[in-house]
């Protein structure tokens, strides 16, 4: 079953949680690192305003590849829109 892309937000972040909890950080140090709020890493530990940028940022500060915060995603239905035409990324 295609999962939503909320529903795909929702797991990112929790990988981003998960991640953080191994790389034993409160929510509060990787504010600091990343000079935002406790607020903000709550939100992104809901999956909102996560950005490619964010997660190259998390990989460093986590010491984990960034592809762990796609774990247990099934990335094989997710498209990209070029030109106007949507194209499956393998």
């Amino acid at each position: 079953m295609k999962e939503n892309k909320k529903e795909l937000k929702r797991k990112i972040g929790l990988n981003i949680q998960n991640e953080r909890k191994k790389a034993c950080l409160l929510q509060e140090e990787v504010a600091n690192i990343l000079g935002v709020t406790r607020e903000t890493i709550i939100n992104y530990e809901k999956g909102n305003g996560v950005s490619a940028v964010l997660l190259a940022n998390l990989s460093e500060i986590f010491k984990c590849p960034i592809n762990n915060f796609y774990l247990g995603l099934d990335v094989s239905k997710w498209y990209i829109r070029k030109k106007g035409i949507y194209e499956r990324i393998y």
